[in-house]
């Protein structure tokens, strides 16, 4: 049997960590500007408006297992954009923009992931900022990217043609802009 000693293995800096470092860098400068903000028009529809009640009132009552629609349990969807939704309300306030974030990240991370290709590990968001500097119903997301094949190690140039990969989809999907 052979043993590999780790104590060996120090920090590399071409190692993964420094191309997730740098991704992160140029995706914390993402920054979606719809060609439409998310607020430019009201809750459409019978079931826009509902579902931002439901998930207001999540906020409200803090019973974050029963999603409830007028006080009656409302049980037709699951609840997970209903506790994005809450979750957006208690940050931003109740207002349209604020409901539709949680649908928002969603289509980005699945265009993300689309994007990324076998080699993309994780997605991860982990800023939200809104500012009226950014413009009214607009926000700036920044992501974290993981790289990793199971079968070699990602070269510089692989990593790099997948995060511009990324970033041109999410631009070319979602109409978002590098911020920077």
């Amino acid at each position: 049997m052979t043993q590999i000693d780790n104590s060996s293995l120090e920090h590399n800096s071409s190692f993964p960590a420094s191309r997730l470092l740098c991704a992160a860098l140029i995706l914390a400068t993402l920054y979606l500007s719809y060609g439409y903000s998310l607020g430019a028009i009201g809750l459409v529809g019978p079931d826009e408006p509902r579902y931002a009640w439901i998930a207001r009132d999540m906020m409200e009552t803090g019973d974050w297992v029963t999603p409830r629609l007028y006080g009656k349990p409302w049980f037709e969807k699951p609840p997970l954009y209903y506790w994005g939704a809450a979750l957006s309300f208690k940050l931003f306030g109740v207002n349209e923009p604020a409901a539709r974030l949680p649908s928002a990240i969603s289509a980005l991370l699945a265009t993300l992931v689309e994007a990324g290709g076998d080699v993309l590990e994780r997605a991860r968001l982990f800023d939200v900022f809104r500012s009226e500097t950014l413009g009214p119903g607009k926000v700036s997301l920044a992501f974290a990217l993981r790289f990793r094949a199971v079968d070699r190690t990602l070269t510089d140039e692989e990593v790099g043609a997948r995060r511009r990969r990324c970033i041109e989809a999410v631009v070319s999907a979602h109409g978002a802009e590098l911020r920077g």
